[in-house]
């Protein structure tokens, strides 16, 4: 069963009041809603002309933001999501930007937004922001291995073998 929430008038003050109350500038997406289910919560954020090469996403365990330029969507989540299922994506269309996350925990969730003193909310996101940066470079890493691998094994192959260029 999925409940839609936000979509109603009232939707662009509440993405305002998300962006604005967390101290930074930046215009806000110009219209949001959220579809909350026991397993997942889906983003959709409206914005005209979008371009995947123009946006930037980062999906933190606590922490999402997606950055369109002129507008800014972020939030600091409540409870965490699993950022490394093969659900939690974002999909992009030329009017709307899809966010959907999957839940670690299934459980419906009363409120998504954590509360609190700006400097804890800011401590929280960097912890947050840093491991991303650590799964990130972990992945690159995973990337990298099978080409270096593969090319020491051409390497070697074009080398000679010494013990029959002695023979010769």
């Amino acid at each position: 069963m999925r409940a839609r929430i936000g979509a109603d008038a009232d939707a662009e003050p509440r993405a305002a009041q998300i962006v604005m109350s967390q101290g930074f500038t930046g215009k806000p997406m110009a219209n949001y809603g959220d579809i909350l289910d026991e397993n997942s919560i889906v983003f959709v954020l409206s914005a005209r002309g979008v371009k995947a090469k123009n946006l930037s996403v980062a999906i933190c365990d606590v922490y999402v933001k997606v950055n369109l330029p002129p507008s800014l969507f972020e939030v600091d989540l409540l409870h965490e999501i699993d950022p490394e299922h093969p659900k939690t994506r974002c999909r992009v269309s030329p009017d709307q930007v899809a966010v959907t996350l999957q839940k670690r925990s299934p459980r419906i969730w009363g409120e998504f937004r954590a509360a609190g003193a700006k400097a804890e909310l800011r401590e929280r996101r960097a912890q947050a922001l840093q491991a991303l940066e650590l799964r990130e470079a972990e992945r690159l890493q995973k990337r990298q291995a099978p080409k270096a691998r593969r090319k020491r094994r051409s390497r070697r192959a074009q080398k000679p073998d010494r013990a029959t260029d002695l023979l010769k």
